[in-house]
């Protein structure tokens, strides 16, 4: 039977070049997250991970948009509406929600979000969490964090949502050069676990496992 395995990926946020600089990173540049366990399994490189079968790539593209949104855009911190124009294949804006984004990822009707604004009279970031219903275009939770554990993130770089039991990660570059860390949250709010990552935890990914 083929079923969704407890797994995940966490990418490090690095580009690299074949032949380039960097090109040694590209080998040591995954990790594998047991979600049962909420611990660290092994390293595994870009390129092993997506030549497996079977694997489920959820990202916030046309496909995972459901109703008459073709498209959510981020561009300058702030999310906007993009629709097809009939008989076109061009995107047009339509809408922008005025809402503080800088990633997302999309779940059934709900997108989840983080936004972190730098502030140069206080010299801090300001950040945020929360979740808008695709179909309104409104924020129906202004935070997705309610056990007050957001104090623990210093960089969110990254968030997730399991297609089955719709537990929220949430990824923490922390000053991105030490190990970062992943925390998982109910859909209550409440925080799970946490665990060690590598640096600059950015990707996820849940992957099918044949039992």
């Amino acid at each position: 039977m083929n079923t969704l395995t407890m797994l995940m990926a966490l990418m490090l946020g690095l580009l690299t070049v074949p032949g380039g600089k960097n090109s040694s990173l590209a080998k040591e540049n995954g990790y594998v997250i047991n979600l049962d366990r909420a611990e660290k399994l092994e390293k595994m490189t870009y390129s092993s991970l997506f030549s497996k079968a079977g694997i489920i790539v959820l990202e916030d593209t046309d496909e995972s948009l459901l109703g008459k949104v073709d498209k959510l855009e981020v561009c300058d911190n702030n999310l906007y509406v993009l629709e097809k124009r009939p008989g076109y294949t061009e995107m047009v804006v339509t809408d922008t929600l005025n809402i503080p984004c800088s990633n997302l990822w999309i779940d059934d009707d709900c997108l989840y979000y983080y936004s972190t604004e730098w502030n140069n009279n206080t010299q801090s970031n300001t950040i945020g969490y929360g979740v808008i219903d695709i179909r309104t275009k409104k924020v129906i939770r202004d935070s997705f964090i309610s056990d007050g554990t957001e104090k623990d993130i210093k960089i969110p770089y990254g968030i997730a949502v399991h297609p089955v039991t719709k537990d929220i990660y949430v990824t923490d570059a922390k000053n991105y050069v030490s190990s970062g860390t992943l925390y998982c949250y109910d859909q209550d709010g409440f925080q799970k676990w946490g665990v060690r990552t590598g640096d600059i935890p950015a990707h996820m990914v849940f992957v099918n496992k044949e039992e």
